[in-house]
């Protein structure tokens, strides 16, 4: 019991250490992406999604190369729509009502194209900056493990 406690402690403190720093890692993260969300429509297409997911199969080869290359063609053309939608929203207040639509709009296109993205990212971020890098720290915490002064002395009173 003495040494499934200690185990127990040096895990958990090795954990919460981490996962400290992993959330404050995760909240830049997040807020950089909200900081320029232009910059990061810059660097992606989001397809539109139509019909349902029962017509889809496993992608082969050629058809991941023609997805990419479909992909780097289309790059920019969610952050020119979103600067033509942009231009549109008209500036007088007799309009203030189709303004504020306007800009709603935009917002949510906006933030669907940004969840897609965290979305798509949130694995690889965890697993490279979280997952990992914990691993190696409580290989270390556990290498570095030691009873508490109490238990020393009871075992050395055996």
């Amino acid at each position: 019991d003495t040494m499934k406690a200690c185990i127990f402690k040096a895990f958990d403190e090795a954990c919460e250490t981490h996962r400290t720093a992993f959330m404050q890692m995760w909240c830049d993260f997040l807020e950089s992406m909200f900081q320029s969300p232009l910059g990061l429509l810059k660097s992606c297409s989001m397809p539109s999604i139509g019909g349902t997911y029962e017509e889809e199969i496993a992608p082969t080869f050629q058809s991941t190369k023609a997805r990419i290359e479909s992909e780097r063609r289309n790059r920019n053309t969610l952050h020119v729509q979103l600067n033509e939608q942009i231009k549109q929203i008209p500036d007088d207040d007799a309009r203030a009502n189709d303004a504020l639509k306007m800009c709603q709009q935009i917002i949510e296109q906006t933030f669907g194209v940004i969840r897609c993205v965290v979305a798509d990212q949130m694995q690889l971020y965890s697993e490279s900056f979280f997952l990992l890098p914990m691993l190696r720290r409580l290989e270390g915490a556990m290498a570095n493990m030691d009873l508490q002064e109490d238990d020393k002395r009871r075992y050395r009173a055996r």
